[in-house]
């Protein structure tokens, strides 16, 4: 039986990678659990629509408190919760804990200058984090770098209209933009689009 593991970036090694004013207030982290969002983002259809195998090594990016990394616990082999915010990682490995979850590891980095080495993750997630990244082209690349040849990236973001949920929809970023953002390492395999979001399966270039 595995215990839960939490590793931390040397502070040398880290860089902001959200943009200033678009960053997410961990103070805030209430309403990542709410009903309301529960009501437009069912983590149990994101996550079957995401296709995990049995045993994979799974990398949350921006994991906050777990919305996706907890469920997704269930399937996958480990789940490695990647966030800036160690307020988060506190309360997601502590969400962990109380469920039992052994198989989930965290880890305080910068999602832009990922911590691991080259094709040692099966499957990347980047849910709701895509519009606050600065430089999305760098996080792609280190996301490819970082994935298997048979690697598989999912982007799950708030889709490009005014709406009540999310940030303004001058923060939000469009499927095209993902799209183009993708293409020189990644392949589209499906895609899914309700009234506030979209989610994009994505395969590696080989």
């Amino acid at each position: 039986m595995r215990s839960m593991r939490w590793f931390a970036v040397p502070q040398a090694a880290r860089r902001p990678f959200l943009s200033k004013s678009h960053r997410f207030d961990p103070a805030q982290s209430d309403h990542l659990e709410s009903n309301r969002r529960l009501r437009y983002i069912e983590p149990a259809s994101v996550v079957e629509r995401m296709g995990i195998a049995p045993g994979v090594r799974l990398l949350d990016l921006g994991a906050g408190t777990g919305f996706f990394a907890s469920p997704i616990s269930t399937r996958a082999g480990e789940v490695v919760c990647l966030d800036i915010s160690e307020k988060m990682l506190s309360i997601i490995s502590e969400k962990a804990r109380s469920k039992g979850a052994e198989n989930m590891t965290f880890v305080k980095g910068d999602i832009v200058s990922l911590p691991f080495s080259d094709g040692s993750i099966d499957h990347a997630l980047a849910a709701f984090v895509y519009h606050e990244v600065a430089d999305r082209p760098r996080l792609v690349s280190e996301v490819s770098r970082v994935l298997k040849p048979s690697g598989r990236f999912t982007v799950i973001d708030f889709r490009k209209r005014i709406s009540f949920e999310g940030p303004p929809i001058w923060v939000k970023k469009s499927a095209k933009d993902v799209v183009r953002a993708t293409s020189p390492w990644f392949v589209e395999k499906s895609r899914f689009e309700s009234k506030v979001y979209y989610q994009f399966e994505f395969s590696k270039k080989t």
